[in-house]
């Protein structure tokens, strides 16, 4: 049975990821260099996937009562309804 182009495209990209993260952990030293570049990696992988509306970032999530989230890695925002406020 043949595969999905869909499927075939979701094992390319589990497999280039993780070729990332490996590359990271045996280049980079340091914990929090290392996670910024596989950040980057999702980052970029989950952007090919997304619609154009959409965009991802790191900061900080505000809700409709101010409430602050901890430091987010990686956030997808709707850019159309949810644009952030500093970037």
């Amino acid at each position: 049975m043949r595969k999905s182009a869909a499927s075939t495209y979701s094992e390319w990209l589990v497999q280039t990821v993780r070729r990332y993260e490996g590359l990271a952990k045996d280049l980079v030293s340091h914990g929090a260099e290392k996670g910024r570049i596989v950040e980057g990696v999702v980052g970029t992988a989950l952007q090919t996937v997304l619609p154009k509306r959409f965009s991802i970032g790191s900061g900080f999530a505000i809700t409709a009562t101010g409430k602050t989230s901890t430091q987010l890695d990686l956030g997808i925002y709707d850019m159309q309804y949810n644009s952030p406020l500093i970037l």
